[in-house]
């Protein structure tokens, strides 16, 4: 539930990153065209942003959703008796592709969409290229921040709550 969660705040935060940015793209376009009194089209320069912030938040929601899935048929697989250090790697080589392959996939599929993003938006008319640009870039510098927000917000934990191995602990550890 924890990891749905993170999923849910981490698309939450990138989402408002990206309509700040967006913000931010058409307030510059804005600025040219009235403090400035250059010709720009701000119904493209609009439409170009939102067309950038949908591919990026959508390719992001995508991301987390099939990685989720596939990490999740993982777990099932998995169950939760006690394996061998053996049985483990076993396990973790015989079904770990799936999740190598699906993030593989994801990643083929969202720069071909960004790639598309643009391309649309430097031959048709309805998009202005630098507006759609500016949210792709956006991406990773709001994901950044988005997780030094996240990690603030955590709490740390309760020592009372916490599991308690008695003195062999430390040896495990080293394990």
């Amino acid at each position: 539930m924890k990891k749905s969660n993170t999923s849910i705040k981490e698309t939450t935060i990138l989402l408002v990153g990206e309509i700040a940015v967006s913000a931010l793209v058409i307030g510059g376009y804005a600025i040219a065209k009235f403090g400035l009194e250059q010709e720009v089209d701000m119904l493209r320069a609009i439409m170009g942003t939102i067309l950038g912030t949908l591919v990026t938040v959508l390719n992001f929601f995508f991301l987390s959703l099939s990685v989720n899935r596939a990490i999740d048929r993982y777990v099932e697989l998995r169950g939760n008796r006690e394996m061998t250090e053996e049985e483990a790697a076993q396990f973790t080589a015989a079904h770990s592709m799936e999740i190598q392959n699906t993030v593989k996939t994801s990643f083929i599929i969202r720069t071909v969409t960004m790639l598309v993003a643009l391309a649309l938006a430097f031959i048709s008319d309805w998009f202005a290229p630098l507006a759609t640009a500016i949210p792709l870039l956006a991406f990773r510098p709001i994901l950044t921040i988005g997780e030094l927000i996240l990690k603030k917000s955590d709490k740390a934990p309760d020592p009372n709550k916490l599991i308690s191995y008695g003195d062999g602990a430390e040896e495990d550890d080293d394990q």
